[in-house]
């Protein structure tokens, strides 16, 4: 069916800033094998996959070095960016096979690989991924998260030095990540949570690796058509 899911409202701004995350590929991933997208979404978010016994017969990593060498994708060298897909290829290879690895670096857009941010520390963010696209009705092909923000510019300074993007009630006064304002839920099981609801299952945390910055207006075609429009005129 494709379109577009919006689980945020506009305000009164006229032409917001949008966090875009693309769900075609983590959709195409989840139907070719939901444990490998368990696995490498949550590795997108945390070390903790790769410190389960299967994966370390795959490195020679200890669990502080993991914690201490992987931090984030956009602060890291060339160096560090080579280890975490050789990493990565040991663990899929070994533990999936050689195949589906190459189905991975075929499949999965480029901007993944470069974008993780592992001291995010989220390991069950796959889970919420899944749950994401199995609970959406429609199978839209984009996420859309409305932020407070006036234009892309500005919503660049909410992102920290990882370009992570956080969730944050505009009441609780934190500038240090996205604000978004006011946030919705569409179903409560989805797992995109306020910092409110901290303590159940979900993220407030999105890795640069999942989203792109567009203003409103770059992706509002068809946006009437959209699954769960929730767009304040």
């Amino acid at each position: 069916m494709g379109g577009n899911l919006i689980i945020t409202q506009r305000g009164n701004l006229p032409d917001p800033a949008v966090l875009v995350i693309d769900l075609k590929w983590l959709r195409k991933l989840l139907n070719y094998d939901d444990t490998l997208f368990d696995f490498f979404v949550s590795s997108l978010f945390s070390t903790d996959p790769w410190k389960t016994p299967t994966a370390k017969d795959s490195h020679n990593y200890s669990d502080e070095e993991l914690d201490n060498l992987f931090g984030s994708a956009h602060n890291a060298n060339v160096d560090l960016k080579l280890k975490w897909l050789s990493t990565m290829q040991e663990i899929v290879t070994d533990h999936w096979g050689r195949k589906d690895w190459d189905w991975l670096t075929n499949n999965v857009p480029s901007t993944v690989f470069d974008g993780w941010d592992m001291a995010i520390g989220e390991d069950k963010s796959g889970k919420m991924m899944k749950n994401l696209l199995e609970n959406t009705e429609g199978d839209p092909d984009q996420l859309i998260i409305i932020t407070s923000y006036p234009d892309v510019i500005r919503a660049l300074t909410g992102a920290d030095k990882d370009f992570t993007m956080r969730f944050i009630l505009a009441e609780d006064g934190d500038d240090e990540g996205l604000v978004i304002e006011p946030f919705i839920y569409i179903n409560n099981n989805l797992g995109m949570r306020s910092m409110s609801d901290i303590g159940e299952d979900g993220t407030t945390l999105i890795p640069k690796a999942l989203y792109r910055l567009a203003n409103l207006s770059d992706v509002e075609i068809g946006f009437r058509a959209a699954i769960n429009y929730m767009l304040i005129r």
